[in-house]
């Protein structure tokens, strides 16, 4: 889970800046505040140059309000994200840790949430950021902020659908032009999502 290490090691510090649309904040802030849990299929592909095709690999997202996020492959690994741990499986093996314990692994959590609660504060803190209006929605670009971001660290790119406002796409660029990329469909929101799911595994 490349993306993961490249996510968790830009800054958590910074105070962003923002050149952003007035009224995006206030409308995602909206419609977010409708939903309690999110359940959607993702295909996540990830281009790296050495690679001589990209890689493509699907699975469930489901979201539970506040802050509980799973991203579950269909080949069985997971990213599993609360207020309380991190939790990744990946070729059978599970790793844990507390997000308290990690401020990077929090940063990504509450940028994560934030996506899906409409609390932009969360979602750029730390990054330089732009906001750009499109026929379908919006796009936020997020660069680290102050140019502290390591050789490995680009820029994520977060697309919003203009009709609810939900997460339609999010892409993590690296400055050797490798990138990864999810993509949300089939979106349905406050259904019935096991809190269980969220629990660390046993």
């Amino acid at each position: 889970m490349i993306w993961v290490a490249a996510v968790v090691s830009w800054p958590s510090a910074v105070l962003p800046q923002s050149r952003a649309l007035p009224d995006f904040e206030q409308i995602l802030r909206e419609q977010s505040s409708r939903i309690e849990s999110i359940d959607c299929r993702f295909v996540q592909t990830r281009s790296v140059s050495v690679l001589a095709q990209d890689v493509k690999r699907a699975g469930r997202f489901r979201y539970l309000r506040p802050d509980n996020i799973l991203l579950s492959f269909d080949d069985g690994d997971y990213i599993k994200m609360t207020a309380k741990f991190f939790e990744m499986k990946s070729g059978g093996r599970v790793n844990r840790t507390k997000t308290a314990s990690n401020p990077m692994l929090k940063n990504m959590s509450a940028m994560l949430s934030g996506c899906m609660s409409g609390d932009v504060s969360k979602i750029a803190a730390g990054f330089d950021v732009e906001i750009t209006p499109h026929a379908g929605g919006y796009t936020m670009r997020l660069v680290p902020a102050g140019g502290r971001g390591s050789s490995r660290m680009g820029s994520i790119t977060l697309d919003f659908d203009g009709g609810d406002m939900s997460l339609s796409s999010l892409r993590m660029d690296e400055p050797s032009g490798d990138y990864t990329l999810y993509e949300f469909s089939d979106k349905k929101f406050n259904v019935a999502v096991d809190g269980n799911l969220f629990e660390e595994q046993r």
